[in-house]
């Protein structure tokens, strides 16, 4: 069990390109992922907190994300399930779809959590895709770079760390919002690596 309590939103890319089969497993992409989240997450103390996003275009009407889990305790119980429970439940009933909306979804989940922030923990996003932004309504990578630094607030840091997951996420991208907004590109060429890549990112801070 991780020491560090933190309050960390966790948003996965579910586009089409996450059925692909990955070679060595009789999985694809996205269950390879389902598992490194549920297993990662179930590592968080109970005063820890944890929120849940999937991401893919237009997903939700012309909305880039659908938050499944809302930021709770992990402790929390809604309707007799824990979190952890919410967690997994949403996690496993993910399906694969369209592409992938990295640049709004990046800017939307940072801006909710320095809204949310809270004092005396770490607050911060873990966001894995295995694409490139393929919205052509989103702001150019620049812009979403400029938006990520004047949506910051002074004192209040959220760091997003991103995880490029397979040959074909979009490492210049990654980096450039994991470095403006504070934090550190992850990667994991081999598919199968996910869980251990998963793990070094939601490592104490």
């Amino acid at each position: 069990m991780l020491q560090n309590p933190g309050r960390y939103l966790l948003v996965l890319d579910v586009s089409g390109s996450m059925k692909a089969k990955v070679p060595g497993t009789t999985k694809n992409k996205l269950q390879l992922a389902q598992e490194a989240a549920a297993t990662g997450s179930a590592m968080m103390p109970p005063n820890g907190e944890i929120g849940f996003w999937e991401f893919s275009t237009k997903i939700d009407g012309k909305r880039d994300y659908i938050e499944l889990v809302p930021m709770r305790k992990v402790s929390a119980v809604t309707e007799g399930r824990s979190q952890l429970e919410l967690l997994q439940k949403a996690l496993a009933a993910l399906k694969p779809v369209d592409g992938t909306a990295l640049y709004d979804t990046a800017l939307a989940a940072y801006t909710q959590m320095v809204k949310t922030y809270r004092a005396g923990t770490a607050n911060f996003i873990i966001l894995v895709t295995d694409g490139k932004n393929e919205d052509p309504g989103s702001p150019t990578l620049a812009k979403t770079v400029a938006n990520l630094r004047a949506a910051s607030v002074s004192g209040n840091p959220v760091p997003i760390y991103t995880i490029g997951y397979g040959a074909d996420a979009d490492a210049t991208a990654l980096k450039a919002i994991a470095t403006a907004t504070g934090g550190e590109y992850y990667q994991a060429l081999d598919p199968r690596d996910i869980g251990k890549v998963f793990f070094e990112a939601l490592m104490p801070r």
